[in-house]
């Protein structure tokens, strides 16, 4: 509905790539949530499910690793390559999406072995860790990583098989950060895709329009894939960095998009 009140111009001009956009973003998500949720056949059970995401996620940290090592990928895609820096997407469409998805098979692979899981998915498990590892850096993705990084941590320091054992990883890890911080800050890695404040300051000001258009259309918001263009239209205090180049970047809140385009 939203598209079609809003959006008559794409609709006009790109009706299949609005099309394929909403399907891709919006119902096939919908279509696998009912399918899992309510199919009349047999039903999927927890280990199954793992078992599925393991396999997807190692699949996914291998082709990353590979993509990582040879700048090549399944759809020849280098809009991620700059300057010599391979940011791995593997089959998906961006560093983050391939992140976040490598990192969700880490956590379900550490869940599995914290927890004494099912025996089927061991042997899974401890190669999901040791693709996944180097797979999840290799997409130098700081969101992903962080998140993983949290989620590791509680795996291993809830669970009463291996609290010690996490207990002595997490400490042993913060005393290899301290001493080797200098290398680390002096590396092209850091410099390029830690140490960027720049952008960052973006999105914290891209949050703020947010939430201005969000105030000025509660209910039901400015349309379909509206963001990027009503963005303009907020006026900003003056910032520590340009608003030129401010507005060249899209949000990277989720939440707040979908609450500046579709309203509450």
């Amino acid at each position: 509905g939203s598209i079609v009140i809003t959006a008559s111009g794409e609709l006009k001009t790109g009706t299949v790539g609005t099309l394929r956009s909403f399907y891709q973003t919006v119902a096939l998500g919908v279509i696998i949530y009912y399918v899992v949720a309510f199919w009349r056949g047999r039903a999927l059970s927890v280990v199954r499910v793992c078992r599925l995401l393991l396999v997807a996620s190692a699949l996914q940290a291998v082709m990353s690793v590979i993509e990582w090592g040879t700048g090549r990928n399944l759809w020849h895609d280098t809009s991620w390559q700059q300057g010599g820096d391979v940011r791995s997407i593997a089959t998906l469409g961006n560093p983050d999406s391939t992140g976040a998805f490598i990192g969700l098979g880490l956590v379900i692979a550490l869940s599995v072995i914290c927890w004494a899981g099912p025996s089927e998915l061991r042997r899974l498990a401890i190669v999901m860790l040791i693709v996944g590892l180097p797979g999840l850096y290799a997409t130098k993705t700081r969101g992903p990583i962080i998140a993983t990084l949290i989620a590791a941590s509680a795996c291993l320091l809830l669970s009463p098989r291996a609290r010690l054992i996490g207990l002595g990883i997490v400490t042993s890890c913060a005393l290899a950060l301290v001493m080797f911080w200098p290398q680390i800050q002096a590396s092209s890695v850091y410099h390029n895709r830690f140490d960027q404040q720049g952008n960052v300051q973006a999105r914290v000001v891209l949050q703020a329009i947010s939430i201005r258009l969000a105030e000025e259309r509660p209910l039901l918001g400015w349309g379909y894939n509206s963001f990027d263009r009503v963005k303009y239209t907020v006026p900003v205090a003056s910032t520590s960095i340009p608003l030129s180049q401010v507005l060249q970047s899209t949000s990277h809140d989720t939440f707040r998009t979908i609450l500046v385009e579709f309203g509450a």
